[in-house]
């Protein structure tokens, strides 16, 4: 767990990619596949979302949805961090 999860957050919102999208990955493991999924159903239409395996990348455009987005990955422990 990282030191401080909010500064997790404050990474993530900090600087969009060159293209103005911020970018949250998420793992999903065989036992939070559920929490993830329920996740993107949530956001649907409002990200972009690129599986890689047991990796979701996702984009957004919106500060507010990535922040949302990336407090419940956290407080659900599916938010990548490394």
């Amino acid at each position: 767990m990282p030191e401080k999860p909010q500064r997790v957050i404050e990474d993530i919102l900090r600087r969009p990619d060159p293209t103005g999208y911020y970018v949250i990955v998420l793992r999903r493991d065989d036992g939070r596949a559920n929490i993830v999924d329920a996740i993107l159903e949530k956001y649907r239409g409002k990200v972009v979302e690129e599986t890689l395996g047991d990796i979701i990348v996702i984009r957004t455009k919106s500060r507010r949805i990535a922040r949302d987005i990336a407090r419940l990955a956290l407080e659900l422990g599916v938010l990548e961090t490394k």
